[in-house]
Parts: C-alpha cells; structure tokens; sequence
C-alpha cells in the first residue's frame, strides 16, 4: 500500500499507533500491579488467619505443658521415694537369709530364744539363745563362725538356769554384703 499522505499526517499516524500501543502497555501494566496487589493482599489475610490458627494450637499445646508439669513433679518425687526405698532394701539385712543360715548352723541341743537386727545388713545380730550344756553353746558358736556368711561369732555371757540348762548371749556380725 502506497502513503501518499503528507509528511506531518504521515507523522501524526505514526505518533497515534505509537500512543494506542503505549495506551495498551499503561492499562496492561495498571492491570498486572492491581493483580499483583491482590495477589499480595489475599496472601496477607491467609498468613493472618493461619497465625491466629497457629497461636491457638501454641496456647493449647502450652496449657498441655503446663498440665504435664505437675505430672512430671509427682514422677520425680516418686521416684525419689523409690531411690530411698530401693536404698533401705540393698542395705537392710534380710530375715529368711539370716534364719536360713542360723537353721542351717544351729546343733541339736541347742534353741534360739530371740534374734535382734542392730541397723543394716553390715552391722551386728545379737541372739539369745538356750542350751542344754556349756559344749553346746560353744558348738554352737564354732557352727557359726564355720558359716561363708559369717565373718565372727562371739558369746557374750552363759549363764545358768535353775533348770540345768545354760542362757547364752551370742553377738555374730556378718560379711559385707552376705546379709542381703
């Protein structure tokens, strides 16, 4: 197609389809920022809702804490009472390995009246105990000493009864550990 308009038409044209497509350019780029704007707006309002969502599930999870703190001071204060009980129970001597053992070592003739536990497992027994004779008492005493467990037996006192039998006083101590 042939322009034969004149030179300042010709210019005017040009500078019209320069001023349409510019026209074009401003409204697409008012367009992409209010979309853009939009885009940004719709966002702020999603992270506002989920951190009131997510500080409500914090203060939740907060006030489960703070229930659990009071269950974890009754776990401890329970198990320090089992520490001490587990305590008494390794030092504390025990009656069925005594008994045992002073069954095992005790010769005919020979009747254990009362048996006293003086502290823990590494402390003294002190027994009372009725004999038909002084040999006896003294069998008695070299039974015991003769027991692994027992690290010493020694008679106290014997006495003698009106009834020809002899009372004696027997203090035993038993190996670290071996009263348990």
């Amino acid at each position: 197609m042939i322009n034969l308009l004149p030179p300042s038409a010709k210019n005017d044209k040009t500078f019209a389809r320069r001023n349409t497509m510019l026209l074009r350019y401003v409204w697409l780029l008012v367009f992409l920022i209010v979309a853009v704007g939009l885009e940004f707006g719709g966002t702020e309002v999603y992270l506002a809702h989920q951190r009131q969502t997510y500080d409500k599930q914090i203060a939740g999870k907060q006030q489960e804490i703070a229930a659990f703190s009071n269950l974890q001071d009754q776990a401890k204060s329970a198990n320090a009472r089992l520490k001490a009980f587990k305590g008494l129970v390794t030092t504390q001597a025990r009656f069925s390995v005594i008994l045992s053992d002073l069954a095992e070592h005790t010769p005919k003739g020979v009747f254990i009246n009362s048996i006293s536990l003086i502290g823990n497992s590494s402390s003294a027994v002190q027994i009372a105990a009725t004999a038909d004779s002084y040999q006896s008492v003294a069998s008695f005493r070299d039974a015991l000493v003769a027991s692994p467990r027992i690290s010493s037996a020694d008679i106290e006192n014997v006495a003698s009864s009106n009834n020809g039998s002899y009372i004696a006083n027997l203090t035993i101590a038993y190996k670290p550990g071996e009263a348990r």
